[in-house]
């Protein structure tokens, strides 16, 4: 029979008879009897055997100590009598045992030490061990959660999830009682411990921090420990202090926050983020009842490595969250030295029509330097939100002349679109100013105007055409418009006539001359009424022709410009015009003496008006009698 087996047995014996033979064994000179001792003494389960035990601990060699620490479970029932009753050696050696344990197990023994009133000492020296307890538990709670260790390897625990939460629940009781028992002695071991356990422990620190002055840790050491504490756990606790709904929490919190964004702080906070799974992560990230921790740090986040910055903008990209709460995030992250994740924070900035993303573009505009300032003017104007002359307004007088000058350029744009597409209803005098206005601040308005007149729609290039003409930019781009005398519609080549008269130059005089023989009768009637407006006496001879053209419209123009340029003979065409079967011919002759007024015009209208039979054309008669009387 072997050593360890001859302990067995008079371990497992549990009688009072063997207790002596095992205390002289502990007086051996051979440190695996000693042990072997131990262990049989401590499977006995005798109050008085491990009294012995305590009194000769410091005696014992490291590996009969660490024997003694192990088996303490044995004897968790008597321990309350040697926390209680014991001399202040005892307690202090028993103290040294359940330290050096770290069993969960331990930690309703470690409390009790929280009420010792001889040895303050021991009070404090309790708290520290449970804060390590709690805390190496705290690890192997998140390795068992995970299934994998801190390198990412798969781990068995035999632990299941139901201890674990029976545990944490053990831990809690003993973080509550140190924080209430521990009055204003520091212990930072327990405020870390309650970091590091998660939820259960943020809330004892709550109720402590809520309880402010009264006994326990105060809320002023609490802070205290918590702003010189860098660790991961600490900053976790303070990201969910400034999430409370509790506002003396959330000011706090966020008071801490502030208190920490040092350079430093915020960097060792980021690389132990990165390092924790996805899900805590975005925990750590994440918006709490509209307090955000990130732009309380946001004047820090240039300094940080770039690969922080990218982490950051990755996983508040994946975070489900409102536009209102998304956008403080954004602009913090928009101070970073990365100009792709400042790019791109400043472009979801720009397509965001929350007032938080307005007012954070706002700060940008404040605190940024040139270069910023353009990328967010330039965001803005791709975004192109509804009210971006509003947004756009007040950097017209910013202290940068690139960003003053792409804002106006881009409120003349947008006021440009808008006029261009209200064209239509706007009166001849608004059309011609406030066309005019844009084009002086933005020339660019001339390259999309000459776009449209390349449109493949022949409506674009009408408008287009006509929009020119309003604002006087045919003086820039006239010779690209010759061409236009060409286009297949008829309404393009109708329409380019007024701007042709407008150029008054030889080309556009050419061109007009070409229209004259276009075979499309309007096309025609508008050329001749043109060459009327340009009135070059010259020209006479190239209308006589038409005051035999069998349109209407083209014969009237005709005598119309000819009675204009002193051709007086045209009265007798007119008058002819009156007696035509065509009642076209008949209404475009009344037209025409009412324009013109001649001598006799008006007994030859009322001498129609007795024979003339067609409605539409008597009309046309009695109104042009009525402007003769009136001039007569």
């Amino acid at each position: 029979m072997g050593l360890r087996e001859t302990f067995t047995i008079l371990g497992s014996a549990r009688s009072e008879q063997v207790m002596p033979a095992l205390m002289a064994a502990l007086d051996q000179k051979n440190d695996k009897i000693v042990a072997g001792a131990a262990s049989a003494i401590l499977e006995q389960r005798s109050p008085e055997g491990f009294l012995e035990l305590l009194k000769r601990y410091e005696q014992f060699p490291p590996a009969v100590r660490e024997a003694i620490s192990r088996s303490l479970y044995r004897l968790r029932d008597s321990m309350p009598q040697f926390v209680k009753g014991a001399s202040l050696p005892i307690r202090r050696t028993l103290l040294d045992v359940l330290r050096a344990n770290t069993s969960i197990d331990t930690l309703p023994v470690l409390a009790l030490y929280l009420e010792d009133e001889e040895e303050p000492q021991l009070r404090i020296d309790a708290g520290e061990a449970i804060g390590a307890v709690v805390t190496r538990f705290a690890a192997e709670r998140d390795i068992a959660e995970r299934g994998v260790d801190a390198s990412g390897r798969p781990v068995n625990t035999s632990r299941s999830m139901e201890r674990i939460k029976l545990d944490i629940e053990v831990a809690r009781r003993a973080l509550s009682e140190a924080i209430e028992k521990l009055e204003a002695h520091r212990s930072p071991a327990v405020v870390r411990a309650c970091c590091e356990i998660g939820r259960e422990g943020h809330e004892v620190l709550f109720d402590a921090i809520k309880r402010g002055g009264h006994a326990g840790i105060t809320r002023e050491l609490i802070l205290q420990m918590l702003r010189g504490d860098d660790s991961l756990p600490a900053a976790e606790f303070i990201f969910s202090l400034a999430g409370e709904q509790d506002e003396i929490l959330r000011k706090i919190g966020v008071e801490l926050l502030r208190a920490r964004a040092t350079p430093d702080a915020v960097d060792s906070v980021l690389r132990a983020i990165v390092k924790l799974p996805q899900d805590r992560q975005r925990h750590l990230i994440k918006v709490n009842h509209g307090v955000p921790w990130l732009p309380v740090i946001a004047p820090q986040i240039n300094r940080l490595p770039r690969k922080y910055a990218r982490f950051l903008y990755t996983e508040i990209d994946k975070l489900q969250m409102d536009d209102e709460s998304r956008a403080p995030l954004l602009a913090a992250l928009a101070h970073s030295a990365d100009p792709q994740i400042q790019n791109a924070c400043i472009e979801k900035l720009a397509g965001n029509p929350t007032s938080a993303a307005r007012r954070s573009i706002s700060k940008l505009m404040e605190s940024g330097d040139e270069t910023t300032q353009l990328k967010v003017v330039n965001a803005l104007i791709a975004a192109a939100p509804e009210d971006l002359t509003h947004v756009l307004a007040p950097y017209m007088s910013g202290r940068f002349e690139s960003v003053r000058k792409a804002s106006g350029q881009a409120i003349a744009r947008a006021g440009f679109s808008q006029y261009s597409h209200s064209f239509d209803q706007l009166d001849d005098a608004t059309r011609e100013l406030a066309g005019r206005a844009f084009t002086q601040l933005d020339e660019n308005h001339l390259n999309e105007l000459l776009g449209d007149l390349d449109h493949m729609d022949s409506k674009k290039r009408v408008k287009a055409i006509r929009i020119i003409q309003a604002t006087g930019s045919h003086r820039k781009i006239g010779r690209d418009m010759i061409d236009l005398v060409n286009d297949p519609d008829r309404m393009v080549r109708a329409t380019i006539i007024r701007l042709l008269v407008a150029m008054r130059n030889t080309e556009a005089i050419k061109a007009l001359m070409k229209l004259l023989s276009d075979n499309d009768s309007r096309v025609q009637a508008n050329a001749v009424e043109a060459i009327e407006e340009l009135n070059e006496p010259k020209l006479r001879q190239v209308l006589v022709p038409f005051l035999r053209h069998p349109n209407n419209r083209v014969r009237g123009n005709a005598c119309k410009a000819l009675w204009k340029m002193g051709v007086v003979e045209v009265v007798s065409v007119i008058f002819a015009m009156l007696d035509d079967p065509n009642p076209k011919m008949r209404m475009t002759a009344a037209w025409v003496i009412r324009e013109i007024r001649p001598a006799g015009g008006l007994a030859r209208v009322e001498q129609a008006i007795k024979r003339e039979e067609d409605r539409d054309v008597l009309e046309r008669l009695k109104k042009t009698q009525s402007v003769l009387r009136g001039a007569a």
